[in-house]
């Protein structure tokens, strides 16, 4: 059970197909959480809110570009040392950016490459951490032409 394992601070599951949401008990008993911890799961097909819980990660950086993430929980984006420290500068967007807003890396990573509006709106970018911005025939903007 991931629940269990107290030692994991690196997880590494980028492209797995994996489904549902991320457990308010995932790493539950973890004896790393005021250590950097590195979670990947970007392209996955994982739904939902990042559920509070997470929060008892001081200093986790989390990649979840690419899924169908309809939420985060307002209590992750005060967590200050998140992100590398970018949640303190720039809330829950250095988690993920908004629905109806893109950047290449799903979130804002910096001042000069903030989360970008998507100009076909919440349809072209239906979920938080869109990649580009996609128009109802599947045509794509490109991140470095939008305005």
């Amino acid at each position: 059970k991931w629940e269990d394992l107290v030692y994991l601070k690196e997880v590494y599951l980028d492209y797995n197909g994996l489904t549902g949401t991320i457990p308010e008990k995932f790493l539950k008993h973890s004896n790393v959480t005021d250590k950097n911890c590195y979670w990947g799961f970007d392209q996955n097909s994982l739904e939902g809110t990042l559920p509070s819980e997470l929060k008892r990660f001081e200093k986790l950086k989390i990649d979840l570009r690419g899924n169908q993430i309809s939420g985060v929980s307002k209590d992750l984006c005060k967590m200050k040392k998140w992100m590398n420290g970018n949640v303190e500068q720039f809330g829950c967007d250095a988690i993920l950016c908004p629905v109806g807003t893109y950047a290449f890396a799903g979130r804002q990573e910096s001042k000069d490459v903030p989360c970008k509006t998507c100009e076909y709106g919440d349809d072209g970018t239906p979920f938080m951490g869109s990649t580009e911005c996609v128009d109802a025939e599947g045509g794509q903007s490109n991140p470095d032409e939008q305005q």
